[in-house]
């Protein structure tokens, strides 16, 4: 009896509850969650009411990056929840990542707006280098993913990449909106 309790945790229980998940299924569950969380913080933001300690563009930037920082958080702890594996949480902070980036370009682009045209060249100077730093991160990450480099550990050494990469595109989103957060107009 205890061969089958065995047998049957292991060959059908475990899969279900640790399996991966198609990326089909998954994008389908992460368009769901999305409408969820944006309810949720939108209702958040209601209770905040207006800081007058800022400009009103102050505290509208400020809600607006709760509001994008809280969906993609809450949308990536649901994700790796969801699929728990190396290749799982790889994925979801790939796809954390793309969803920062996108939130980088738009911010970005807030900001060059708010600028003098005499002083836009240096933010966009300031961004070009960023993205090639990051280019070149990705690449050495890949790089130091290989065999050769992390032993043959398998897809180990993915999720500690992916995050590291994940973090590096939320942290410039947060320098973005610091800088957005502190202009006067």
């Amino acid at each position: 009896m205890k061969n089958v309790v065995f047998f049957f945790t292991f060959s059908v229980l475990i899969p279900q509850v640790f399996g991966q998940i198609s990326d089909e299924d998954m994008l389908i569950l992460r368009t769901k969650w999305k409408m969820e969380l944006e309810e949720k913080s939108a209702t958040k933001i209601e209770k905040w009411g207006r800081d007058e300690s800022k400009s009103l563009f102050a505290d509208s930037m400020a809600k607006q990056f709760f509001k994008d920082t809280f969906l993609l958080d809450q949308l990536l702890l649901k994700q790796i929840k969801k699929d728990p594996t190396n290749l799982g949480i790889s994925k979801a902070n790939m796809a954390c990542m793309a969803d920062y980036d996108v939130l980088v370009n738009s911010y970005f682009s807030l900001l060059l707006s708010k600028l003098k045209d005499e002083d836009k060249e240096l933010l966009e100077a300031s961004q070009q280098k960023w993205k090639a730093y990051m280019e070149n991160e990705r690449k050495l990450c890949g790089m130091l993913m290989q065999k050769e480099y992390s032993g043959p550990g398998g897809t180990t050494h993915a999720p500690h990449y992916s995050s590291q990469l994940k973090n590096l595109s939320r942290n410039r989103l947060l320098e973005l909106a610091d800088y957005l957060m502190h202009l006067n107009n």
